[in-house]
């Protein structure tokens, strides 16, 4: 059910990406407490992207899920500020971070919805 999506304007190796996001999608599961068979993580390599009027490598993530709980935010931030540092050398203070509650009703799988 969670979902993870970053947009960089960085260009990473294919094999460098999947890692990423192999370590990214097990991370934000376990933190969540959620099974990483419903997680999906998107990744947006090489968009046009200013930060303070700056074109320096930056990332935009969102994180969404059902019923997020309130302390998502400083549970996640951290992980993700690392991973992105680690693997596309990003500082942390060269990312915003969205975080999105959604209730069951608003999210569906196949056919139907969760709530």
């Amino acid at each position: 059910m969670p979902y993870l999506t970053v947009k960089t304007n960085k260009e990473l190796e294919v094999a460098t990406a999947d890692t990423f996001l192999k370590e990214i999608s097990k991370a934000v599961a376990e933190a969540l407490s959620k099974p990483e068979q419903y997680m999906m993580v998107s990744f947006e390599p090489m968009a046009q992207m200013l930060f303070g009027a700056d074109n320096c490598p930056q990332a935009f993530v969102e994180v969404r899920a059902i019923n997020l709980p309130d302390d998502a935010g400083s549970k996640l931030s951290p992980i993700i500020s690392e991973l992105l540092e680690r693997h596309l050398g990003i500082p942390a203070d060269r990312v915003y971070t969205n975080y999105i509650s959604l209730p069951p009703t608003n999210w569906g799988m196949g056919e139907k919805t969760f709530g």
